[in-house]
């Protein structure tokens, strides 16, 4: 699977005029959850390295009934210089506090946390995020899955760009780092 995604910084974007620009592209509100994510470094590489990244996810829906979920996702690589677009794999798993020790049974070391309240948006196979992340501030993310998405995968950020434009956000904002990368950066600034 292939995740194909931008993300930029909101600073200095309406939250109001946002939210009325997604309406306006058709985007229909989705969930608002509460996301903590405790990333891992690997026993054999550093992952700081090879631009990969091991997630244990803890998501908790703030909206309707409260519902709570843990993932492990494995991120490889950056595929472009123009967006986030990397392979990935994620699955459920049933206990968190489990999977951190089974994590740590077999060598894997706690780097840090991120923890966000994400609101979601869609449209067609298309989801848009956006996110406070504590400790930065404010972000919007543009995905779209692909099963098979090398063929596609400029055709569609140049979609997510448009779309990006249509929102009034510009391009300078754009940002390639993960919101690990940037807490790393701000930590040792």
């Amino acid at each position: 699977m292939l995740e194909i995604e931008l993300k930029a910084s909101l600073g200095g974007i309406s939250p109001q005029a946002l939210e009325s620009a997604l309406k306006k592209a058709g985007f229909a509100p989705g969930q608002i959850k509460e996301e903590t994510d405790i990333y891992y470094n690997g026993n054999d590489r550093d992952f700081r390295k090879t631009d990969e990244a091991l997630r244990l996810r803890s998501s908790r829906v703030l909206t309707g009934e409260v519902q709570s979920k843990t993932f492990i996702t494995y991120k490889g690589s950056k595929v472009d210089s123009r967006s986030q677009t990397r392979p990935e794999l994620e699955t459920s798993v049933g206990d968190l506090d489990v999977m951190k020790k089974l994590l740590g049974k077999l060598g894997y070391r706690e780097v840090m946390t991120v923890r966000k309240q994400r609101a979601y948006y869609h449209r067609e196979n298309i989801t848009v995020c956006l996110d406070e992340v504590e400790g930065l501030g404010r972000f919007i993310e543009l995905e779209q899955v692909e099963e098979d998405g090398t063929a596609k995968k400029e055709a569609v950020i140049d979609r997510l760009l448009d779309l990006l434009s249509s929102f009034g956000i510009p391009q300078s904002n754009l940002l390639r780092e993960s919101y690990l990368e940037l807490l790393m950066a701000s930590a040792t600034s």
